[in-house]
């Protein structure tokens, strides 16, 4: 058992109480609902993003299929056109030469048809597209300034809790000049070894730090070295300090 006055205790319990402030305090800061919100709100942003790189290149594609159709069927309207003149012309000389044209021409036709329809599908998608494109240029526009607000709200709270950690942190500065050498040492030692909860208040019998009840037997021996030391909770070996009367 270490030595301690009551005096010392009490310092102790203080400071244990500001250092636990002090964790809430970083916890709060490292789980603003403001930081919260402005993840959700940039991984929407990515989502978005993502969804309108995809929707650009999905436009540009059905772009160059309408360049292409649209070449494919100029250049089969100016054959057709010189086919049918050719048919026209008098050069074909045989029957089989004019059926042989006819059924180029109808091939030539057909093709054009085809591609027709892939240009009006594609045309379609084009529409389709664009409007998807500028729905999402909007959508991404909206989730930018919402960041921007979202921002100064978590900046602000967090410039709230930071100021309160500087008085805190002060203050525990203070706190700490104040305990002996060996004693704080002690405190750190047992600090970092239960999870930030070094010294607990005794109320009622029972631990504050595990929040185990003591029995009688145990009660009493913690009461006598409290009297001129720092006695430790038989359930989680804390360093007890009995509540001030």
């Amino acid at each position: 058992m270490t030595t301690a006055t009551p005096e010392q205790q009490q310092r102790l319990l203080a400071l244990q109480q500001i250092d636990s402030q002090i964790r809430r305090l970083q916890q709060r800061r490292a789980n603003l609902p403001e930081q919260q919100a402005l993840d959700e709100n940039a991984e929407t942003l990515r989502a978005v993003a993502a969804e309108y790189a995809d929707a650009q290149d999905a436009l540009e594609d059905q772009r160059s299929i309408q360049r292409k159709r649209e070449q494919d069927i100029s250049h089969l309207e100016a054959r057709r056109k010189a086919e049918e003149a050719r048919l026209y012309s008098g050069e074909l000389s045989t029957e089989k030469q004019v059926d042989a044209q006819r059924a180029e021409l109808s091939s030539l036709r057909q093709r054009k048809s085809a591609y027709e329809d892939e240009l009006l599908a594609a045309m379609e998608q084009i529409e389709e597209l664009e409007g998807r494109v500028e729905q999402l240029t909007s959508r991404h526009q909206e989730l930018r300034t919402k960041a921007g607000e979202l921002t100064e709200a978590r900046d602000a709270a967090a410039g709230d809790i930071d100021a309160e950690l500087a008085e805190r942190r002060t203050e525990r500065e203070r706190l700490a000049g104040d305990v002996e050498p060996p004693l704080l040492t002690l405190y750190e030692e047992v600090r970092t070894a239960q999870g930030g909860t070094a010294v607990a208040p005794l109320e009622e019998g029972t631990c504050q730090g595990c929040f185990l009840e003591i029995s009688v037997i145990e009660l009493e021996q913690i009461k006598a070295e409290a009297k001129h030391g720092l006695p430790r909770c038989p359930h989680c070996d804390r360093l007890l300090v009995l509540a001030a009367r």
